[in-house]
């Protein structure tokens, strides 16, 4: 506290009072004060501000940090393989279901809207507890606006379900398990009819007390399951029992309803049946032929003309379309399908304009499938499609409320969704189906890239929106992901990326193992904007295969190996392919692995999996011309060094480090050291079957900026499936990092080399498990840890403010907060506060992360000292008195009386503290002293604590 009087400060911060002679002394004495930190309670709403992860630096932990980044997969675009039509629902929304695919594998319930957005999975079935799996059949929606279905096998005895969930997918029941046994039938065969009643009504192809299949029913709520009709199994025409298969119900009036089946009748080509809700009455009111297309029947449609109409799917006959009244008389064929276009499935729909319209499975562009429309009376067939990107393999068909077709197919690639007008035009793909991901990456194999812009870069080998792979850019903190190019059939694309590299010119270079003119993989490049992509060559049968030996040199060129035993270099424009050594000569190794590097000298090094002098795999060097080309290692000679060499890196201290896939003491590969001309070879780590120990080595290693190694296994660990090691670069120091698990939400099985950031974090895919089993990206390494916290200060106002933390880590990133809200701009290990003020008092922190998590310091507290100013002194009676005042008008608040003490010398050497001498009157403060008159002479002088 500085002292003033009118104004003006004194020298050193002292004023010198003496009672008897108008003056005294008061020497201003300031000391540090750590204050405990107040807010640990509010770590929450901080961690929430700053959207960091933190944690109070008690909690701060040494040891190694696993985080699973990215499980792969879009578990709400999941379903593939759509097997029946759409529902129209009350809503305008359209529903369906995929018969495989979703996030369990076993099929989905989804919805979409009529323009093709907002896809939504309401439903994975493949759940281990016993759910229903293949949901092929359409969806109803009861009177109360639940859904219906039912599942093609799955439940607790594997025959199948009827199940109800809500249009948002709550509410999701398992109404009926299927057994197949004791009479009751099994594998729903067609969509579920409610009837007026309520009651929900359907049929099953097989099961039943003769095992040919039945008719059910069972009420919204699972109660009153009862088997109405069991049929007999038809005889095929070697006279082996088949079952009839009833594919469908209809009913005009609630009482009766009417159904057809594949087979069974007279010709066993099917028929048309009714029978009564009570499980009366049942006949066959027609049995098709099976000449002239007339087999094997498909759903009926029944028509506001009381006639039903339906179509047969011809067995390899074309089919045909066909009417008959409801008590079986005027069967009639409306039209018969010929080479030209055929195979009618699924059900007619009959239109708001009275026509009928229809799929068939042949005829159309490319004769994969079309719709057609036909007139109730038989005339005015006509094909409504003929596009260049048809939908393949369609199988069902409905109509919107806007007269709009709808339909669905399962072919294509993984299915699609498609509309129409009823005269064919605004043909258009609603949605192209994917695989078990939802058109995410699967299996990630291939380098894992750090990029120089800070993001990863990958490649899966499969999935994607083909399913034939993908590349992927995705942040270190997983906040951001994308895909950059997704493989496919068109043109001359490759398939199943495998190997992936950053360009000096920043652009992504790799190759994939199939696809190409030639069908054995291309090497591609891409931007890291998922532009620009080209194929820059396509491999043919006597290079190939590429494997993921493949490097930029520092002359710019690509080089790589081949599975079927070359070399090669090629320029990155794609010009320039040079074979520049063919493996398999003599004692030369064979099958180049994926390791090919090049060393400090320019030379490139490499391995083969077998051959040379021992026939178990070689190291080899040569020079980036071709020239010079020779063996340095020979393995199979000594069992200790294994065998199957796979992995290759030049470490820091010049040498070469390696793997053996097999082979070594525990036959699970070993690690090596080698000096450059293949001297020196020794055994630094034996892997084994043990569960402490890792096995299978398959992709490199890296140095760490620690200067150990680092690598990732496919077997080992405690669960087997694969581990995450370092070692120093003497052999000892091994240490399994991380163990992967048993697949159920960890990765397993890492099948890509690791990489490590500039945060120092060490990144890696393993190619399975996770929350879909479809792999995951992973980070590995060290927190941040606070070595030095930031100290509280006191800083006279106006003057500067400085607080520093000092912390272990890499790739640290800072952000300072001043009571608990985080100050914009401020992300450094330095906070400087150049001119403070009273609003810069209070409590300073800082968070740290990295790529592995995060921790927050201990608190600071700024005290700002501002200058007082003296007034007086004024003297009475019994003493004398003195006013002071903060010299920015600030009031002397009663908390901050208790920070001053009073204290008076005789000598300016020996100090006595003087109690009771302050006062506070609206914010000034008083010294009195009424004993001052009994000293000849007193000094004084005011501490602030």
């Amino acid at each position: 506290m500085d002292w003033r009087n009118s104004g003006q400060g004194f020298s050193n911060g002292e004023f010198d009072m003496k009672g008897s002679s108008k003056s005294a002394e008061a020497k201003r004495h300031c000391r540090s004060i750590c204050f405990a930190s107040p807010f640990s309670a509010r770590l929450g709403v901080i961690l929430l501000a700053v959207q960091a992860l933190f944690v109070s630096v008690q909690e701060a932990y040494c040891q190694v940090t696993y985080r699973q980044l990215r499980s792969f997969g879009y578990p709400d675009q999941g379903g593939s393989d759509p097997s029946a039509a759409l529902l129209v629902g009350r809503d305008g929304m359209l529903y369906g279901t995929a018969s495989s695919g979703g996030a369990l594998g076993g099929g989905a319930i989804f919805r979409i809207n009529q323009d093709g957005t907002g896809y939504t999975v309401l439903r994975s079935f493949g759940s281990p507890s016993g759910d229903g799996t293949s949901p092929q059949r359409a969806l109803i929606q009861g009177s109360d606006g639940v859904l219906y279905g039912s599942t093609s096998s799955g439940g607790t005895n594997g025959g199948g379900i009827i199940f109800r969930i809500g249009t948002d997918g709550s509410g999701y029941q398992v109404l009926h398990n299927f057994n197949g046994f004791s009479g009751d039938g099994s594998n729903p065969g067609g969509p579920l009819l409610q009837g007026p009643d309520g009651i929900l009504y359907g049929a099953t192809w097989y099961g039943g007390s003769s095992g040919g299949g039945t008719v059910f029913r069972v009420d919204t709520h699972g109660s009153g399951y009862a088997i109405l009709m069991s049929f007999q199994p038809g005889m095929n025409a070697y006279g082996i029992p088949v079952n009839q298969d009833p594919v469908g119900l209809t009913t005009s009036n609630g009482i009766t309803l009417y159904g057809t089946t594949v087979n069974g009748g007279a010709s066993n080509a099917g028929t048309v049946f009714s029978i009564s809700t009570n499980g009366s009455s049942y006949t066959i009111l027609h049995s098709f032929s099976g000449t002239n297309g007339e087999v094997a029947p498909n759903e009926l449609t029944l028509s506001s003309d009381g006639m039903l109409y339906g179509t047969t799917s011809g067995r390899g006959q074309f089919g045909t379309v066909f009417a008959m009244s409801l008590d079986g008389s005027g069967y009639t064929v409306l039209h018969r399908f010929d080479p030209t276009g055929g195979g009618p499935v699924g059900k007619l729909v009959l239109g708001l304009d009275g026509t009928l319209y229809g799929l068939i499975t042949g005829g159309g562009s490319g004769d994969c499938g079309t719709c057609f429309t036909i007139k109730r009376n038989g005339t005015g067939y006509a094909v409504l499609l003929q596009v260049d990107n048809p939908p393949y393999s369609p199988v069902g068909l409905a109509q919107g409320p806007d007269a709009t077709l709808y339909g669905t197919a399962n072919g294509g690639g993984f299915g699609t969704l498609f509309k129409l007008n009823t005269d064919g035009s605004n043909y258009s793909i609603m949605r192209y189906f994917f695989t078990t991901g939802g058109g995410d990456g699967a299996n990630p194999r291939g380098p894992l890239v750090w990029g120089n812009d800070g993001f990863l870069y990958g490649t899966s080998y499969s999935g994607g929106s083909n399913a034939l792979g993908m590349v992927f850019r995705m942040s270190s903190d997983a906040g951001t992901y994308s895909v950059l190019h997704t493989f496919t059939h068109a043109g001359a694309d490759g398939r199943n990326p495998n190997t992936l590299l950053q360009g000096t010119d920043g652009m992504l270079y790799g190759a994939t193992y199939r696809g190409g003119t030639n069908g054995y993989g291309t090497l591609f490049k891409v931007s890291k904007q998922g532009t620009g992509y080209m194929v820059l060559w396509h491999f043919a049968i006597r290079d190939i295969w590429t494997v993921a030996g493949f490097l930029q040199g520092s002359d710019g060129l690509l080089y790589g190996t081949t599975l079927a035993g070359t070399l090669f270099s090629i320029h990155t424009d794609g010009s320039g392919y040079t074979v520049l050594h063919s493996f398999g000569a003599g004692l030369d190794g064979k099958g180049p692995s994926r390791a090919l590097i090049q060393g400090a000298d320019g030379w490139l090094y490499g391995m083969t999996t077998d051959g040379g002098a021992g026939g178990l795999g070689t190291i080899f060097k040569v020079n980036t011309n071709g020239d010079g080309y020779v063996v340095l290692r020979n393995f199979g000679l000594y069992a200790s060094e294994g065998y199957a060499p796979v992995s290759l890196i030049q470490c820091s201290d010049g040498a070469l480090y390696g793997a053996t896939y097999r082979g070594g003491s525990g036959d699970s590969g070993a690690l090596f050291r080698m000096n450059t001309d293949g001297t020196g070879l020794s055994v630094l780590w034996s892997f084994s079957l043990a569960s402490s120990n890792a096995r299978y080595l398959f992709e490199r290693s890296v140095q760490g900026a620690d200067g150990a190694i680092y690598a990732a296994t496919q077997g080992g660990g405690s669960s087997d499936n694969g581990t995450v090691f370092s070692i120093q670069t003497n052999g000892t120091g091994f240490s399994i990092l991380h163990s992967f698990g048993d697949g159920s939400s960890d990765g397993t099985q890492p099948f890509s080399p690791i990489c490590q950031g500039s945060d120092g974090a060490f990144y890696g895919m393993a190619q399975y498990g996770g929350a879909m089993g479809l792999g995951t990206v992973f980070a590995i390494g060290y927190p941040p840890i606070v070595i030095s916290p930031p100290t509280s200060i006191r800083v006279p106002y106006g003057a500067g403010a400085t607080f520093h933390v000092t912390a272990s880590g890499a790739g640290l990133r800072y952000q300072w907060l001043f009571n608990t809200a985080p100050i914009p701009g401020e992300t450094n290990a330095t906070l400087f506060l150049p001119s403070v003020g009273r609003t810069n008092e209070g409590l300073y922190c800082v968070g740290i992360t990295n790529g592995l998590g995060g921790v927050l310091s201990s608190n600071a507290f700024l005290s700002v000292l501002v200058a007082q100013e003296l007034f007086g002194p004024v003297f009475q009676p019994d003493g004398f008195e003195v006013s002071s005042r903060y010299a920015d008008g600030w009031p002397v608040s009663s908390q901050d009386l208790t920070n001053f003490e009073v204290q008076t010398s005789s000598d300016l050497l020996h100090w006595t503290a003087l109690p009771n001498t302050l006062t506070l009157t609206n914010g000034v403060l008083l010294l009195r002293d009424t004993n001052s008159l009994n000293s000849p002479a007193r000094f004084y002088r005011l501490l602030e604590r």
